[in-house]
C-alpha cells in the first residue's frame, strides 16, 4: 500500500486508518495516496472469431459441440417470459403477431442485446434465419449495426407456402438486401427433400441436414465472406447453393460426374441461365483435391463460360477422416431478384389487405 502523509508531510505511524495525524493533527491525504496506487491492468475479454446466429431455427449441436472459435445463439419467439441470456434472447410470442409487431416493439432490445453479447467483436458474423417466421425482419434490421462481414443464409418461402409466409420472406429478403447483406438463399422445398449421409451422424433430413452445410460454411469463412464480398461489389447478392456430401468413388465414377450431378440441386428453383457466378468448396484428401483442380478448370471452362466470375478453393480434409469421403458445394451468385421475385403475388395480397405489413415500414 502506498504511504499515507498528513497535510504537514507526516507519515501515518501505524497502519490503523485516521482522519487526523497523531503528530500534528492535520488531515491525512488519502486522497494523494490513492493516486500512487498502480493501476489495475485493462481487461481484454476475448471474443470469437466467428458468430453463429439462429433467428426461429434450432442451434445446430454441430457447431456447438466442437472445440471451435464459435460463438453460436439463438433468437426465438416463446410462449413464456420474455427473457435474455448470453446465449438466447427470447420474445414472447402472444406480445406480437406479425413481423411489423415484432418490429416495432423489440428493436431497440435486440440491438442493445446484440451489442450486451459482443456480436459486433467477432471478426464474422453468420445470420442463419427462418425468413418465414415473423421475427426475421426483425433480426435483420437489427443486426443491419454490424454490416461488414456479415453473412445472411436464408430459408426462404416459395409457391408450396401459406401466404402470410411468403409476405414474411419477401419482407425479411428485401430488408436484407436493402441493407447490403450478400443472401444464401435455401427455399422451403429445398429443405423438405433435403437428405445428406453425413461420416459423422449418418442419414440426416430436412433441417438437420442443413447443418452439415453450415458446418461447411464456417469452416471456410474466411473465403466466403471474400467471395460473396467481391459478388457484392460486382452488384450480386443474391446467392443459392449446391450440396454434395460424402461422395466417394463407389458412387460416382468421377469428379467430373459430381459436378455435373449437383446441377441438379440447387438450393432455390433457379436455373442456369438465371447463374452470375459460381464457387466451389472442396473438402478432401489432399490426393482428391488435386483431381478436383483438374475437374474444376475443365468444368469452368465447359459450363461456366457465360459466368462473371467462377473460383474454387480447396481444404484438406482433418487427420482421421475417411479418405474415401469428400464434400463439395457450390455458391452460385445468381440474377437480382432470383429470390423474392417469385413471392411478390403473394406478399402483394396480403400487403394490400393490411398496410403495416409493407416493406416501407422499415427504416
Amino acid at each position: 500500500m502506498s504511504t499515507i502523509k498528513c497535510i504537514n508531510g507526516h507519515e501515518s505511524s501505524d497502519s490503523s486508518l485516521h482522519l487526523t495525524c497523531a503528530n500534528c493533527g492535520g488531515a491525512m491525504l488519502y486522497k494523494d495516496a490513492c493516486l500512487l496506487l498502480q493501476n489495475l491492468p485493462k481487461p481484454e475479454p476475448a471474443f470469437e472469431k466467428v458468430s453463429v446466429i439462429f433467428a426461429g431455427l434450432p442451434k445446430s449441436s454441430l457447431l456447438e459441440g466442437e472445440n471451435r472459435d464459435v460463438y453460436v445463439a439463438s433468437i426465438a419467439a416463446g410462449d413464456n417470459d420474455e427473457f435474455e441470456k448470453i446465449e438466447t434472447f427470447t420474445m414472447r410470442r402472444s406480445e406480437a403477431v406479425s413481423w411489423f409487431d415484432f418490429y416495432s416493439k423489440y428493436l431497440d432490445k435486440l440491438q442493445a442485446w446484440m451489442k450486451f453479447v459482443g456480436l459486433g467483436r467477432s471478426h464474422y458474423r453468420l445470420l442463419v434465419v427462418d425468413t418465414r417466421k415473423p421475427l426475421s425482419v426483425l433480426v435483420l434490421a437489427a443486426i443491419s449495426q454490424f454490416g461488414k462481414n456479415t453473412i445472411v443464409f436464408a430459408v426462404t418461402a416459395d409457391q408450396t407456402s401459406t401466404l402470410i409466409e411468403q409476405n414474411n420472406s419477401y419482407a425479411a429478403i428485401s430488408t436484407a438486401l436493402k441493407k447490403g447483406f450478400p443472401v444464401v438463399a435455401a427455399s422451403t422445398s429445398y429443405l423438405d427433400d433435403l437428405i445428406f449421409y453425413t461420416e459423422n451422424d449418418g442419414l440426416v433430413v430436412r433441417s438437420q441436414a442443413l447443418m452439415p452445410v453450415l458446418h461447411l460454411l464456417v469452416s471456410s469463412i474466411d473465403t466466403v465472406t471474400d467471395m460473396l464480398g467481391n459478388d457484392v461489389r460486382l452488384g450480386v447478392r443474391e446467392h443459392c447453393i449446391s450440396a454434395i456430401l460424402s461422395a466417394s468413388e463407389k458412387v460416382y465414377p468421377s469428379v467430373d460426374d459430381v459436378l455435373y450431378t449437383q446441377e441438379s440441386s440447387f438450393s432455390i428453383n433457379a436455373k442456369k441461365a438465371d447463374i452470375a457466378t459460381a464457387y466451389l468448396l472442396a473438402f478432401a484428401p489432399l490426393d482428391v483435391l488435386n483431381r478436383i483442380d483438374k475437374a474444376f478448370a475443365k468444368y469452368r471452362r465447359q459450363e461456366l463460360k457465360e459466368v462473371i466470375g467462377a473460383d474454387h478453393q480447396g481444404y484438406p480434409r482433418d487427420a482421421g477422416s475417411s479418405s474415401a469421403l469428400y464434400d463439395l458445394m457450390m455458391i452460385y451468385g445468381i440474377k437480382e431478384g432470383s429470390t423474392y421475385a417469385p413471392l411478390k403475388k403473394g406478399y402483394d395480397s396480403v400487403a394490400s389487405k393490411v398496410p403495416d405489413l409493407r416493406i416501407e415500414k422499415v427504416s
